[in-house]
């Protein structure tokens, strides 16, 4: 077999096969296998066999510990769950259900740090010309995600956000024909106030946009985009390094690594917009 799928391409090809599932509902763990062996590979390899790829493959092939790996990587994430057997309380891995944030996961669209390669493809491709430190932090974020580091990767995702709200405020500014808004904004910046910039940014966006001056369709979701490069930051310096905090949620963290590649790409629109036009 030449092609050899890593780990975030097996997750891939699990997360439609878990939203065909019913929430609760058991499955055999070597069924689920078996589909996810059909799924990957077409047309399957001739050491597999369709009827039981799992069982027709030796304990010794590379493949194996592959699946594992995957399948156990979603437990961990708490999207599935191994059978409870209520005799003496143990877990029975043979049979597993899907969780309801299982199931949410599975039939959700955007890009999943839990494959940090395809993560970064998306990336690229909703963000072709990225900042070279944006993109680095952003990598990181999702390498270190990946491998249960979450306070780092809360850490880099929120300074990719400040960095790509930096890059925005830039462009306001320079765009901004009101003195008194452009004063405001220069002494945020200055002074680093994140939440004082981005107040900044989203009142004049809305203005222009009500006053005809910015088309809706420039505009359209940028309130949105920015909440969430304020959750972004918050989390990174509210949670994970504030002294009286730290502690992060995996989830939180990776609610903002699955919105930012939206965010940064309505972020780039909007500073190309304003490099051309004053509000």
């Amino acid at each position: 077999m030449k092609l050899r799928p890593d780990q975030g391409t097996i997750i891939m090809t699990m997360r439609p096969l878990l939203g065909r599932l019913v929430i609760g509902t058991l499955i055999r763990a070597e069924d689920f296998l078996n589909d996810t062996i059909r799924a990957l590979f077409n047309p399957l390899p001739a050491e597999i066999s369709a009827g039981n790829p799992l069982g027709s493959i030796a304990d010794t092939h590379w493949l194996i510990p592959r699946l594992g790996e995957a399948l156990f990587h979603l437990m961990t994430l708490g999207y599935i769950v191994p059978r409870l057997w209520h005799q003496g309380a143990t877990f029975k891995f043979e049979w597993f259900a899907v969780t309801e944030r299982g199931h949410q996961w599975a039939l959700s669209t955007e890009p999943i740090p839990e494959d940090p390669t395809g993560y970064m493809r998306t990336f690229d491709q909703l963000v072709p010309k990225a900042d070279r430190g944006i993109r680095q932090y952003v990598n990181e974020a999702v390498l270190t995600y990946d491998r249960g580091t979450v306070f780092a990767s809360a850490v880099m995702i929120g300074a990719a956000s400040e960095k790509a709200v930096y890059l925005l405020a830039d462009a306001l500014h320079r765009a901004l024909k009101d003195p008194n808004e452009k004063k405001k904004l220069e002494e945020a910046i200055e002074r680093a106030r994140l939440p004082a910039i981005l107040n900044c940014i989203e009142n004049n966006l809305y203005r222009a946009e009500k006053t005809k001056v910015m088309p809706y369709r420039v505009y359209e979701g940028a309130t949105r985009y920015l909440a969430a490069f304020e959750e972004a930051i918050r989390v990174q310096r509210n949670t994970a390094v504030h002294p009286r905090e730290g502690n992060v949620r995996a989830d939180a963290v990776r609610l903002v690594l699955a919105t930012f590649p939206f965010a940064c790409r309505k972020a780039y629109h909007l500073t190309a917009w304003l490099k051309k036009h004053a509000i």
